[in-house]
């Protein structure tokens, strides 16, 4: 789709402000696996008799990990000399990543799962990576007795017969969208056909049944015999349990993404923690000394180098290198906005122009209405759309905009009929005005505070605008731009009210769709209505896939938020 050209430039300069946005998804994710969270804090030394007579007084450190590492880490001792107590909080690596990159890591050493996780805005200027990997382990698929290795692991997010656990809250899916990146890096698919593959298992995570973590996918694999997609170490710890003997893991033949476990300090730290490099360096010390090696191999983890005498391992025929950035940022940008629910408002243009037909002899309204319908049948459950029309002087009191189906869930009850088939059945009853301009400016503005005033926390919440650019008063069908008319609210003033209104912690983007065919006809307005906001303009396209514009028109929101 023909999207606006400027938005890998507003990306670069809107980074940071990133992070805040993966705030709230990240939050809803965890929400809605009941986990994710903090899960605990445990002290490394079970009792001051462990402490050192030498320790009067101890200096406590927090150390932030994932709960596995946690139990590694809690076995450290108290050196008789620093004097340095971990305090061990175990939480997502995911949720960490959203306090390291809005600067509030704090006084804390942080150890998440893959040092992709780290947000680029966040190194050197937030955090510091002490040391570039204290463990290591592969993703994997698993499977029981002889498993077929897929061809690669875009093959694999394709294929929903294989399992697989949200990459925001599990850190070996999070490690198989890696893996498809490198197959984009590689040649082995383009971006487009991995992003095909991948969004569809995104669209539905959630959706029929609940997420399900490692220990639970695992215990599905053996009790009835399906695949799925973990890391080695979950693997390995569920094959050592009872039970799990028959499983076997495999990796594409082309390899697979290894987690590092990277060690995090905060570039800063107060006064009273300046000994956090300290504590950093007896953490690296420790776990590259004998007993803390025979600890991480206790705990099923790799060394850094991917070294491993486990038998059960999988045999690994490449360590996959990192993907480009720009690569990752696109896979796992895409994915986690299309595994986000939505909150969508789709403002329709019904003006007397809509009815000019266009090339395939429909006209333009019928050509719009029979895409919405498209959309909305594939939206899931879970996403919610409501809908408007707007022309001129089609609302009470005099308003351009008529609000038709208000916003609910696509499955919810609407008297003896979804959400999904009124909007259908609305859409069908309506036709376009025959006479008057289009008060787009006006309509805008009200379906933007519209969306505001009704924010759904933990879901991305868009305007999708759909007009021909037309806004004379016509019964030809062949309008005015907007230069030929004096609208009530000048599109300026729009653009400073849009501009200004907009609420970084409950961002909201407009998707602008255009249904003329020009290929040099862009509406200016259309444009910069959707720039301002943070979303994305569509020209000479139908919103026949509505749910991957908004996916992309939503990862832009995330770089004003």
């Amino acid at each position: 789709m023909p999207y606006s050209q400027t938005r890998r430039a507003r990306r670069e300069a809107e980074k940071k402000k990133t992070g805040l946005r993966w705030a709230a998804l990240v939050a809803a994710v965890s929400v809605a696996v009941g986990g994710g969270g903090l899960l605990s804090v445990i002290r490394s030394d079970e009792g001051r008799e462990s402490v050192p007579d030498s320790c009067q007084e101890l200096r406590p450190v927090v150390v932030v990990t994932e709960q596995p590492m946690a139990e590694v880490l809690k076995d450290k001792p108290v050196d008789g000399q620093s004097c340095i107590q971990l305090e061990i909080v175990a939480e997502s690596s995911s949720q960490t990543a959203t306090r390291a990159a809005a600067g509030e890591l704090g006084d804390q050493v942080w150890i998440p799962d893959s040092s992709a996780r780290l947000p680029a805005s966040a190194i050197d200027s937030e955090v510091v990576i002490h040391t570039p990997s204290l463990a290591s382990s592969p993703a994997v698929v698993v499977g029981r007795d002889q498993v077929d290795a897929p061809d690669s692991w875009t093959e694999v997010f394709e294929d929903d017969s294989i399992r697989m656990s949200d990459p925001a809250v599990d850190a070996g899916a999070f490690a198989a969208l890696q893996g498809v990146a490198h197959d984009v890096d590689s040649g082995v698919v383009s971006e487009q056909s991995a992003l095909r593959a991948m969004t569809p298992r995104a669209h539905t995570q959630g959706v029929d049944s609940p997420v399900l973590l490692a220990p639970e996918l695992l215990a599905d694999v053996r009790d009835n015999g399906s695949r799925a997609v973990v890391s080695e170490r979950a693997f390995l710890t569920s094959r050592a349990q009872a039970g799990g003997d028959r499983l076997t893991a495999v990796t594409p033949p082309s390899g697979t993404a290894f987690l590092d476990f990277p060690l995090v300090i905060p570039r800063e730290s107060s006064d009273a923690k300046e000994f956090l490099p300290e504590a950093a360096d007896e953490i690296r010390g420790w776990l590259e000394s004998n007993d803390g090696r025979r600890v991480l191999s206790a705990a099923n983890y790799r060394t850094p180098q991917g070294e491993t005498t486990d038998r059960h391992a999988a045999t690994v025929p490449a360590r996959f290198q990192k993907p480009e950035p720009e690569t990752w940022e696109s896979i796992a940008e895409t994915y986690r906005t299309s595994a986000t629910p939505m909150n969508v408002l789709v403002v329709m243009d019904a003006s007397a122009s809509m009815r000019t037909e266009s090339s395939n002899g429909r006209s333009r309204w019928d050509d719009a209405v029979r895409d919405v319908e498209l959309a909305a049948g594939s939206f899931p459950g879970r996403d919610s759309m409501g809908l408007w029309v707007f022309a001129d002087d089609l609302g009470p009191n005099g308003a351009a905009y008529e609000s038709v189906v208000p916003t609910r869930g696509m499955d919810e009850t609407v008297i003896t009929t979804t959400q999904r088939e009124a909007l259908r059945s609305s859409l069908s009853a309506r036709e376009p005005e025959t006479d008057g301009h289009t008060e787009l400016h006006q309509s805008a503005l009200a379906a933007f505070r519209y969306q505001q005033e009704n924010y759904m926390t933990g879901q991305l919440n868009a305007v999708v605008l759909i007009s021909d650019g037309e806004r004379g008063s016509t019964s030809s069908g062949k309008g005015r731009r907007e230069d030929d008319v004096d609208e009530s609210v000048p599109l300026d003033r729009l653009l400073k009210h849009l501009g200004s209104e907009q609420d970084p912690a409950r961002p909201v983007a407009i998707i602008t769709v255009e249904t003329t065919s020009g290929p040099e006809d862009d509406d200016d307005a259309l444009t910069e209505i959707a720039e301002t906001t943070g979303g994305s303009h569509l020209h000479g396209a139908r919103p026949a896939d509505l749910r991957a514009a908004l996916t992309d028109a939503v990862a832009a929101e995330a770089e004003v938020g």
